[in-house]
């Protein structure tokens, strides 16, 4: 795995229209850094997609609500 330290991500769930065939979900992941933005991923499923927050203590790693509610405001 390749891990990167980056100023801003961007997430973005867009559901396909239903004539579209092939794929209900896009998933896109885009970053920034400095000046520099650049689109990471993109992704297709036919599986609606789940978002997973959790937080990591110094001996755990656990799902999280107030992750959730960290993000979401």
């Amino acid at each position: 795995m390749k891990l990167l330290k980056l100023d801003d991500v961007e997430i973005e769930f867009e559901q396909q229209a239903p004539a579209i065939k092939g794929c209900r979900w896009m998933v896109y992941v885009r970053v920034r850094k400095d000046k520099h933005e650049k689109s990471l991923l993109g992704l297709m499923t036919t599986n609606k997609p789940y978002v997973k927050f959790t937080y990591c203590s110094p001996d755990k790693v656990i799902n999280s609500k107030q992750t959730k509610r960290a993000l979401c405001q």
